[in-house]
């Protein structure tokens, strides 16, 4: 019955999905992106646990939400906007589109954000360390094909390929496991999917 249950949350969740973009931009005068921001509340250098808990509000009133930081590189300014962020005057230093499938996929994705683990260097030349990675692994494993046989080479590459993954991927790989997704950006089909859906709900509440 237990596994019943999880197993029909777990199924919810594939259905219920919502999406989170993370919009960050650095600024040098934060004053002056302020002003810009003016009409939207903001959070400045925000413990993990207040961020967390006004993202879980919105979260459940919105199908879409943008986490937009902006810093100078010692402050850092928060907002959670509504739908899908932009702006012209606030150029971003990069955005990722995430598919969240609970809160407690939320919760681990804002940590992750707050701690500062999304962004950097190894996101930027992403493309260049996923080829090395990909060279190396065929050296590895022709040079393997020559020693070993058929199951200890199947062996190898399930497990290179796990490691690549996991280290290519950090922390995304593992936020998968908590209904956190990486993907590009959703489609007006995907938002049509879900107005859809929410008025089948409807429709439902009030029969």
């Amino acid at each position: 019955m237990v596994r019943f249950q999880k197993i029909k949350s777990a199924y919810r969740g594939l259905l219920h999905s919502k999406y989170v973009k993370y919009y960050r931009a650095k600024c040098e005068l934060l004053p002056l992106c302020l002003q810009k921001l003016k009409g939207f509340s903001h959070f400045q250098d925000p413990d993990e646990y207040s961020l967390v808990s006004e993202a879980e509000k919105l979260y459940q009133k919105s199908e879409f939400v943008t986490v937009l930081e902006i810093t100078d590189g010692l402050t850092r300014i928060f907002y959670l906007i509504p739908g899908d962020f932009f702006s012209d005057d606030i150029e971003p230093e990069f955005e990722l589109y995430f598919r969240v499938r609970s809160e407690e996929g939320l919760r681990a994705l804002l940590g992750v954000i707050h701690r500062g683990k999304v962004g950097g260097k190894r996101f930027k030349h992403r493309s260049v360390l996923s080829f090395l990675a990909s060279f190396v692994f065929s050296f590895l494993l022709s040079a393997l094909a020559e020693k070993a046989g058929f199951w200890i080479q199947m062996a190898v590459l399930l497990a290179l390929t796990g490691l690549i993954y996991l280290t290519l991927d950090y922390p995304f790989s593992l936020l998968y496991f908590r209904g956190v997704e990486v993907i590009g950006k959703p489609g007006r089909k995907d938002f049509m999917i879900i107005i859809k859906r929410r008025q089948r709900e409807n429709r439902r509440k009030l029969s």
